[in-house]
């Protein structure tokens, strides 16, 4: 093709001046000269045979150079060969130029290698066996006249930046840079200075993950604020300037700029500021120290300190957090652009014409994704988008999201660059001045993304005795900002996840040892198949989604990959594998001679054991779901790390013999696995394990075991009696088991017993069970006695307990804690004795009395809406709510000027009855029930205006599908709430008004399938307000609810209603059932005129 193309390319008309564009192609034509720099654009085309020739690889890599440096446009050709077999050198393209290098300098290799891997990420052209080549040549012709053009229009303007394409950041060059977000940063950064403060000397540390916008923001500052001070210096990437001039030039930048002399004379670094002193201390100064990479930097700029005059201003900026903890006042961390903000910064650099970017809006919103608000992240996708047509915007997101989700499969679309070489600037800088052990730390990490922290960190720990406590390296890195800790788990931007993973597939060290982390199929199968570049290996994680055939592969396909540490295979389209065919094979017997691995999955594993020359010295995590094996291993191996194991539905295991040395184990997965009939050790998750009878004694001395699921071991009678080891045990499920006598362990948070008939009674020292948070004793038929509960109990769950008649007074030591939210829940207790009922609602009073105080100790921005609830059967309202209605419907008028600044909560009640029961179409389906009240309130002013509307959950109930179990009687619900949204609303719209506030109150039970109207109905309703006590007073209950007589009536959902005074405050309410209006004082009993006052000490 080269010859004859070239021809082609001569005859067309419009051609190129063969001086501005150069072409590399593997051809038998003498080259006139090596005229490349001179050249504008290059062409490098691409062949099967393209890799026989060592000059073809110098001209690229000289390419590659000129491209970089902003000289070069390269337009990559692709002639009957794939982009990624060159990227990735695979196949007979990949075989050629290994035999090329195999005596070529390292320095050279590499050189020929990155070029390889570079150039054809670059947008380009592909020719394959069905493409006509005269369409093609036109299509170059074209894409090469337009590139000349745009390089002539802004030829004063040629310089790039790494990673970036030429073209596009020329145009770009014409436009100023993007502003957005930048005032809010700049007004939230001086108020950390102290701008305004003229004494106040503040030194403040800016930090933030590469790209976040902190050399924008600190520049921003200095041009602002810089004529406020006499005495300024801004010192530009501090990094750079210390490595090309060393740390010496560091302090005389400072003092020229600060004392506006030329050449200051000093012997040492550290002495650089002595004989200035007096100089530097006669004004105030800005400092402003832009990109500092380590703390020797900061030492020589700013030396003792001492020098600094009273109110001066330092900054430094850093991407490296612990290198300020000591020097700093404060630390502002630049925040990442808002979603608008970063929208806006997109379009800024995508489009030089913004009213086309509506026509992208939903493309530019995908973009801005993946960004998440990264400034430069944006600048470089937008500056890589500018003038492309719609096509090429779906080929780079297709590439954006290939990467990301960890697919890497072909495309018929124009190829696209990937992410990780579009946003390299973004994170190159800081991967380059990481430890080798830290590089290896951040990939292996991206590995794990979004996973438990502790998990994470086990995996690490198991490197070896030389490597740094795994802890330390997380740290490090969160310093440096490359990943974060949220919610427990590692987490990493997309765009270096991206990179991260590009970069592991090819990752190297000095010390010789393997680095490629595998994730494509296409590379792994390859590896597995022909051993090519097996020993250096460290992981794979291959995902069978994406395997289409069923393969079979050789006994010593894993024969050389001794260095591996991680070994994943599975399925994201099914996780179950339900194609009963397994895709792997080995049909010669399999050898893993893997001595370093750390996580070991692999789904539908296909053999009966783990080979003989798995070494698990070091292994952390064993999953083998839906395997063939019937054993573990042969004989006992040293496991001494393993902490996890799940054999979830490996139905052939019959034996755990061979983990007795599992000594860490703190998980064990066995649901399933139904051929399994003893337990010779340690265990953790063996749920509906319906042939298991006994525990062995040695579980008790389980140290480190966190967590033990026994869920449906139907024949399981009895726990281990010594259990005074188990001190890690939090989470314990013994549901459906056989079990008579709860195991006392005072670690456990969690502990669920539900039916279970066998259970009589709870143990009386439960209560010191301080840590138990969660208690699941539901359809415990035979239990009849519930004793005094731990103090910290948020659940109790007592649904079913048909037996239950008697429960301790008190039911618990109702205590303030910030843990305020709990849950008791008594439903169909239909056998509770009325002592019983009464102990529960006066429970529930003394919780609901303490509950405002308890608030004070918490953030009440995640409080949850209702803080108590209970449920009991019963058929009245208790006798401390001081309203009370027949029917689902109350109204309540507050007196003006109501002091609901002090209202802290609202007390709520219902009676819930069964509607025709007996008639009710049941289906198989569980699904719950919601005791809900509407609550609307609103001025009576006499003006239409929008009322107040907040839907609180008061309680629920769980049907268990075509089972009879619905509610058997009439319930009693209680409900606590903060009723936060409505305080906020009264003070914004009625704390002016001379106006009583009417609030009406309505429940109703809904369906959690339909969302319609259930079954059921409210018989009763009542409410109390609670309001926040006086200093050194108790809490009050309607104390300032208190309102004058009205003489006229209120028309009602067309009913008249009358209004009757009763002891605080005015209520009225209807009869929902029988349409009629009732009035009624303190509760319905006109004899039992009560004081609310106060609520009796508790």
């Amino acid at each position: 093709m080269a010859s004859s193309s070239s021809t082609r390319l001569i005859s067309y008309t419009a051609k190129p001046s063969q001086e501005q564009v150069f072409i590399n192609f593997r051809g038998v034509e003498l080259r006139y000269n090596f005229r490349i720099e001179e050249s504008k654009i290059a062409l490098a085309i691409f062949s099967p045979r393209y890799t026989e020739s060592d000059w073809c690889l110098k001209e690229l890599a000289k390419m590659k150079e000129c491209k970089e440096q902003g000289k070069l446009i390269v337009i990559p050709i692709f002639y009957k060969v794939e982009p990624a077999t060159v990227k990735k050198q695979r196949g007979e393209f990949g075989d050629k130029f290994r035999d090329l290098v195999e005596c070529i300098n390292e320095e050279t290799k590499t050189k020929w290698t990155e070029a390889l891997k570079t150039i054809p990420l670059l947008t380009g052209l592909v020719l394959n066996e069905n493409s006509d080549e005269d369409d093609l040549i036109l299509r170059v012709v074209k894409e090469i006249n337009k590139a000349l053009n745009n390089i002539s229009r802004a030829s004063s303007s040629r310089d790039t930046q790494e990673g970036t394409n030429v073209l596009s950041l020329i145009v770009n060059k014409k436009r100023p840079e993007s502003s957005c977000g930048i005032e809010l940063r700049l007004k939230q950064l001086e108020e950390k200075l102290s701008f305004g403060f003229e004494e106040t000397t503040r030194t403040i540390g800016v930090v933030g993950m590469p790209g976040i916008g902190k050399s924008t923001l600190v520049k921003k500052l200095y041009e602002e604020s810089k004529n406020g001070f006499l005495s300024h210096v801004l010192i530009l990437d501090v990094h750079e300037t210390s490595k090309e001039h060393g740390l010496s030039y560091l302090p005389t930048i400072l003092l020229e700029d600060l004392l506006k002399i030329k050449n200051p004379m000093f012997e040492t670094v550290q002495a650089a500021h002595e004989g200035y002193k007096d100089q530097l201390l006669r004004t105030k100064a800005l400092v402003i120290l832009d990109n500092v990479s380590n703390k020797d930097q900061i030492v020589a700029i700013l030396g003792k300190r001492d020098w600094i005059k009273q109110g001066s201003k330092i900054v430094i900026a850093t991407s490296d957090k612990s290198l300020i903890h000591d020097l700093v006042d404060d630390i502002y961390e630049v925040p990442q652009l808002s979603y608008k903000d970063s929208l806006q910064h997109f379009i800024h650099y995508a489009f030089s014409d913004q009213s086309n970017a509506s026509d992208f809006s939903k493309l530019s919103n995908d973009f801005v994704h993946y960004t998440k608000g990264n400034p430069l992240a944006l600048k470089i996708l937008g500056a890589e988008l500018l003038g492309k047509d719609e096509s090429l915007w779906y080929s780079k997101l297709d590439a954006l999201s290939q990467q990301h989700n960890g697919r890497t499969r072909s495309s018929k679309k124009k190829r696209a660059q990937t992410s990780s070489e579009m946003l390299q600037s973004v994170w190159k800088g800081s991967f380059d001045g990481l430890t080798q052990q830290q590089k290896d730390t951040l990939l292996d990490i991206a590995c794990f993304r979004s996973m438990d922290k502790n998990y994470v960190a086990s995996l690490l720990d198991s490197n070896g005795e030389n490597s740094t406590d795994a802890e330390t390296e997380i740290e490090e890195l969160v310093n440096k900002f490359l990943i974060t800790i949220s919610s427990g788990k590692i987490e990493m931007h997309d765009t270096l996840y991206m990179f991260c993973k590009e970069l592991g597939q090819e990752a190297s060290a000095p010390d010789g040892i393997g680095r490629r982390r595998l994730w494509d199929h296409h590379t792994i199968l390859d590896v597995l198949d022909n051993s090519k570049g097996a020993s250096r290996v460290r992981s794979i994680f291959l995902d069978l989604a994406d395997v289409n055939t069923k393969k079979s592969f050789h006994s010593l396909a894993f024969g050389l990959m001794s260095n591996m540490h991680y070994l994943k295979i599975y399925n994201t389209y099914c996780p179950q594998e339900c194609d009963s065919d397994i895709t792997l094979n080995f049909p010669d017997g399999l050898q893993l001679p893997l001595k370093e691995v750390r996580c070991l999955h692999w789904l539908k594993f296909p053999k009966k054991k783990l080979p003989l020359d798995l070494n698990p010295k070091n292994l952390v995590d064993l999953k083998l779901h839906y395997s063939e094996i019937e054993r573990v291993w042969d004989g006992n191996k040293d496991a001494s790390k393993l902490k996890w194991i799940d054999f979830k539905h490996s139905r052939k295991l019959n034996t755990l013999s061979g983990l007795a040395e599992a000594r860490n184990l703190q998980e064990l997965n066995l649901e399933g696995c139904v051929a399994l009939d003893t337990l010779p050790l340690d265990m953790e998750n063996m749920k509906c394990c319906k042939k298991l009878k006994r525990l062995p004694d040695s579980l008790g001395e389980l140290k480190a075991l966190q967590e033990l699921i026994l869920s449906g071991c139907s024949k399981l009678k009895s726990f281990p009696k010594v259990v005074e080891n188990m001190t890690s045990l939090e989470i314990l499920l013994l549901d459906e088991t056989a079990i008579k006598e709860m195991p006392n362990i005072s670690s456990l948070r969690r502990l669920c017993l539900s039916r279970n008939e066998k259970i009589c009674l709870l143990p009386e020292n439960i209560s010191q069970c301080s840590q138990l948070k969660w208690l699941d004793v539901k359809y415990c038929k035979s239990l009849t006695y519930l004793p005094k509960l731990p103090p910290n109990l948020q659940c109790l769950d007592a649904h079913g307990c048909s037996s239950l008649k008697t429960i301790a007074q008190p039911l618990a030591h109702a205590m303030k804690t910030e843990h305020i939210h709990s849950t008791f829940i008594f439903t169909n207790c239909n056998r509770l004795e009325q002592a019983a009922k009464e102990q529960i609602a006066s429970y529930a009073q003394k919780k609901c009395h303490l509950l405002p105080n308890a608030l004070k100790l918490c953030n009440k921005d995640l409080v949850p809406e209702i803080l108590f609830s209970t449920s009991f059967p019963g058929g009245e309202i208790p006798s401390w709510f001081c309203h009370e209605a027949i029917g689902s419907k109350m109204k309540f008028e507050s007196p003006q000027h109501w002091n609901y600044n002090k209202l802290a909560g609202i007390a709520l009640c219902a009676v819930v009855s069964v509607k025709n029961c007996q008639d009710q179409t049941r289906t198989k389906q569980e699904h719950t029930n919601y005791l809900s009240v509407k609550f609307t309130c609103k001025s009576i002013t006499g003006e239409e205006e929008p009322c107040t509307e907040i839907i609180w959950k008061v309680g629920s109930w769980t049907e268990q599908g075509n089972t009879v179990d619905t509610i058997e009687s009439d319930h009693v619900f209680i409900g606590y709430t903060n009723c936060l949204h409505l305080i906020k609303h009264l003070e914004d719209k009625h704390s002016s008004q001379c106006a009583p506030i009417l609030a009406f109150l309505e429940f109703s039970v809904t369906d959690d399938h339909t969302s319609k109207e259930a079954n059921f109905e409210v018989l009763k309703s009542g409410f109390s307000f609670a309001f926040e006590p006086d200093e050194n007073k108790h809490p009050s209950w309607d104390a300032n609810s208190v309102a004058s007589p009205r003489d006229d009536n209120n028309t009602f959902e067309g009913t008249t209603i009358t209004e009757t005074p009763r002891t605080n405050g005015w209520l009225m309410v209807m009869d929902q059932a029988n349409g009629v209006m009732n009035h009624q004082m303190a509760n319905g009993r006109a004899s039992e005129a009560r004081s609310y006052t106060t609520v009796q000490q508790v």
